[in-house]
């Protein structure tokens, strides 16, 4: 009987890392689709820039860099998934789309040209302090969150202090099941 529960355990466990190796492999070539799609889309998008001269092709291209950097950013998080992975690709799209106004401010002259790259200046600024801001709460958040599952750990745990044998042993891995143990 004993062997039986062995040989099962082992079977689900042997069908969960295929199964998790398998959707890695997914999510991997999802990824990696969408890079090849972004770096495609780019080169059609400079080739459309071909045409124009001067500040025009350079805001052009400036534009297409922007779209590339949105894309490749933005596929990056998302495979990744955490936050640190998200407030990094905000700020290279932040900073991407400076890049574009200052361009398109060389096509002013004089006062109006500073007054458009204040303007962007103080547009990414904005971005960045919002990206920084969001990232604190985000580490907060994630912080306390670790502490409250921590204590419910704890509690849980304590809780199955007065069992003994089996009833303990069982209370103890359910306990370890809902509440995963501490770092």
């Amino acid at each position: 009987m004993n062997t039986r529960i062995h040989f099962a355990v082992a079977a689900a466990l042997g069908l969960y890392v295929v199964t998790v190796a398998a959707d890695d492999a997914v999510a991997e070539a999802t990824h990696e689709a969408r890079i090849e799609r972004a770096e495609a889309d780019h080169k059609v998008a400079i080739a459309t820039c071909d045409p124009l001269t001067g500040n025009a092709k350079d805001i052009c291209e400036a534009r297409a860099d922007l779209v590339l950097v949105t894309a490749k950013s933005n596929a990056k998080a998302k495979h990744e998934g955490t936050a640190e992975a998200h407030a990094e690709a905000r700020q290279d799209i932040a900073d991407a789309e400076l890049a574009l106004a200052r361009q398109k401010c060389d096509e002013a002259t004089g006062n109006a040209q500073d007054v458009c790259v204040k303007e962007a200046e103080l547009k990414h600024t904005s971005a960045t302090t919002a990206i920084d801001a969001n990232d604190e709460v985000a580490t907060a958040v994630d912080e306390r969150t670790e502490e409250v599952r921590d204590a419910q750990y704890t509690l849980a745990m304590e809780k199955c202090e007065p069992l003994r044998g089996d009833a303990q042993d069982r209370c103890e891995a359910a306990a370890k099941v809902k509440f995963p143990e501490p770092d």
